[in-house]
């Protein structure tokens, strides 16, 4: 159960530094085509796209029969999400110095 709140706020840590990155400071964009083209359409969406993208990791992840597996798949998932996050911390750190 950690593991899918893990998941759940590092996801929202993601989008909070990518519109602190994109909105507050100046020569930050988002690289990600797809996540350009959902941002351009409006934060709201984004967070509704997000929300909809975590509800299925979620899902999919407790589909998963043997628990060995799920939690194995968590983990990967939450060191995915662990990584962009630092990588958006650093690209904010270094725009803001």
């Amino acid at each position: 159960m950690i593991r899918y709140i893990v998941i759940i706020v590092l996801n929202i840590l993601d989008l909070l530094l990518t519109y602190i990155g994109i909105e507050k400071v100046d020569g930050i964009r988002e690289t990600n085509p797809l996540a350009n083209f959902i941002i351009q359409h409006g934060w709201e969406y984004a967070w509704l796209h997000k929300a909809i993208g975590v509800a299925f990791i979620i899902y999919l992840l407790r589909k998963t029969e043997d628990q060995k597996k799920s939690k194995k798949y968590s983990s990967i998932v939450c060191l995915v999400f662990s990584l962009v996050c630092l990588w958006n911390g650093y690209q904010l750190l270094k725009a803001l110095s």
